[in-house]
């Protein structure tokens, strides 16, 4: 058997093109070797041997699997792009979508499919922004893709709401660019990615930033504040002192008594504010520590309506309830509490007009509320009343007394401490009720009385 192919042809071989095919056929039979035919396209062909007849047509035939060969590499090196291609869709986490000119999707990659419900982007294929949308959003949309395929204008970075696809807020950032074929617009692609989070926590962040702002300006105002309440009660002391002083031997007793209350007075105002001021520090560092133990509910608004009345001078302050009570809470802490309610009520109240407190059992609570006849308070001023910091804008506060916006703030916190609450309860044009909860001490069951021995029948 001869070597294939023949030395002579092998020799030739350098002649054909690398990129051309090569057809090379051993002519043979049982009983005879023909030669060897080689043909190669273009069609350039040799035979060897003995057989050298319709080369021709052997020469079509070459080029038919010529032809047929190059296709198939063709194909392959296609379908292998094509694969790349849905590879390449598929990973990307963004939202890949091909749509016609008529805004019909046509090709969308597992995420886009995925983000509105489906299994398999085919189910996506042939529907349009209204399949998925309430109408007048996918009104928008479409009208916004419309006039990027009729401008010709590519739609770049674009922050789209789309909330109505579920209970939630949802946003897409969208790049949108028309695909041009043969000088005509046949459609767009569009990438979109869901930047809901992204959103979200920019939302948040500007709300902090709002919350640090308003932090802030009150803080200012309180500092503002507290400076002017400081000041004014070291205003009077220092007044009736330099007064007491220089007058002392022209004035009688009521006159220097009254002067004397009146620094008494000033004294325990100035230090209410330093006492508040210590005690919002301790409880934000969570050093308050209470010590409940029982206590006479009428004890505690008897002190509080006294210190009242020496701070407002004029100041009537009616008192209604019964002397038996007994409530669990620490005295310093639930003075502290009646003090800033009705010096609340006092500060709020026109000058002239009472105060009344009331105080009773329900359930196993003590409850005392405080009313006063001012003007009541605005929706804006009940959200800020409990805050600290929280001074009711808007309403008339009786004059020289501001107020820091500590009190309703460490008063509420100092029920809640004790296992009690303080609360709005009511508030009109004709005035405000606070109320003030405190758990009842259990008032131990009376015993019976042992009978001697010797005493019974």
């Amino acid at each position: 058997m001869e070597a294939f192919p023949p030395a002579e042809f092998a020799a030739d071989l350098s002649e054909v093109g690398d990129a051309d095919p090569v057809i090379i056929l051993p002519m043979r039979t049982a009983t005879a070797n023909w030669g060897t035919l080689v043909v190669s396209t273009p069609c350039t062909s040799q035979a060897w041997g003995e057989f050298s007849e319709a080369l021709d047509s052997l020469c079509q035939l070459a080029g038919l699997l010529g032809s047929a060969l190059e296709r198939d590499d063709l194909l392959r090196s296609l379908q292998a792009e094509r694969l790349l291609l849905q590879s390449l869709l598929d990973t990307m986490p963004d939202h890949i979508y091909f749509k016609d000119r008529s805004s019909r999707v046509v090709r969308a990659n597992t995420a886009q499919a995925t983000y509105f419900g489906f299994r398999d982007p085919a189910e996506e294929i042939g529907k349009t922004d209204f399949d998925f949308y309430p109408h007048e959003l996918a009104q928008v949309l479409y009208s916004a893709e419309q006039a990027i395929m009729d401008t010709r204008q590519p739609l770049v970075g674009a922050l789209e709401d789309h909330t109505a696809l579920g209970d939630s807020r949802r946003w897409v950032l969208s790049t949108k660019v028309p695909i041009v074929r043969d000088g005509q617009v046949v459609g767009l692609v569009g990438i979109s990615r869901d930047v809901t989070e992204m959103k979200r926590a920019e939302e948040v962040l500007a709300h902090q930033a709002a919350a640090a702002e308003d932090l802030a300006r009150l803080r200012s105002n309180f500092v503002a504040t507290v400076s002017h309440e400081l000041r004014s009660p070291l205003t009077a002391i220092v007044g009736y002192a330099e007064l007491l002083e220089a007058q002392w031997a022209r004035l009688d007793d009521p006159e220097r008594l009254k002067m004397i209350h009146h620094i008494a007075a000033a004294a325990n105002r100035q230090m209410r504010l330093v006492e508040e001021l210590l005690l919002l520090s301790r409880l934000e560092l969570g050093a308050i520590a209470v010590k409940p133990e029982p206590v006479a509910l009428s004890s505690l608004v008897s002190r509080a309506a006294e210190e009242i009345r020496t701070s407002y001078e004029g100041q009537g302050i009616d008192l209604e309830g019964p002397d038996n009570l007994l409530v669990v809470a620490d005295p310093d802490r639930a003075l502290q509490i009646l003090l800033n309610l009705i010096d609340n009520a006092a500060k709020y109240s026109p000058e002239g007009s009472p105060i009344r407190v009331q105080w009773t059992r329900e359930g196993t609570h003590a409850v005392v509320r405080v009313r006063d006849f001012g003007i009541g308070v605005s929706e804006e001023g009940r959200q800020r009343l409990f805050t600290r910091f929280g001074r009711v804008p808007g309403s008339r506060i009786r004059a020289g007394r501001v107020g820091t916006g500590l009190g309703l703030y460490l008063a509420r916190s100092f029920a809640q401490v004790m296992n009690g609450e303080v609360e709005l309860e009511s508030t009109g044009p004709a005035g405000s009720t606070f109320r003030l909860k405190l758990p009842l001490a259990r008032t131990p069951r009376p015993t019976a009385a042992k009978v001697p021995e010797d005493t019974r029948t």
